[in-house]
């Protein structure tokens, strides 16, 4: 959890970059952690990486079902918008490309 409080520590002064870099050590310790692939799709989506924040938001959704857990309406809100905005990065996302 260490590394995901530093993400988190990091997204709230805006410091984009060392975020996704904090959580991308967090998911390497423990890649089934749904929720850090949020946090760190937003940090991307701020950064401008779409394509891999939209990557991210379906890792989040597919673990949420595979756990049969809800899920956050917020984050797939966010997911879908992402989607709409960017229709050629959703399929690019959804092709792995």
């Amino acid at each position: 959890m260490t590394f995901f409080n530093k993400g988190n520590d990091l997204l709230a002064v805006k410091d984009y970059q060392n975020a996704v870099y904090a959580y991308d050590k967090a998911i390497e310790l423990d890649p089934n952690l749904y929720y850090i692939y949020a946090t760190r799709a937003e940090a991307k989506v701020e950064l401008g990486d779409y394509k891999s924040a939209l990557a991210d938001y379906n890792s989040y959704k597919k673990l949420v079902e595979d756990l049969n857990l809800l899920g956050d309406p917020e984050i797939m809100e966010k997911r879908q918008k992402l989607i709409n905005l960017f229709p050629s990065t959703a399929a690019a996302a959804a092709n792995g490309s």
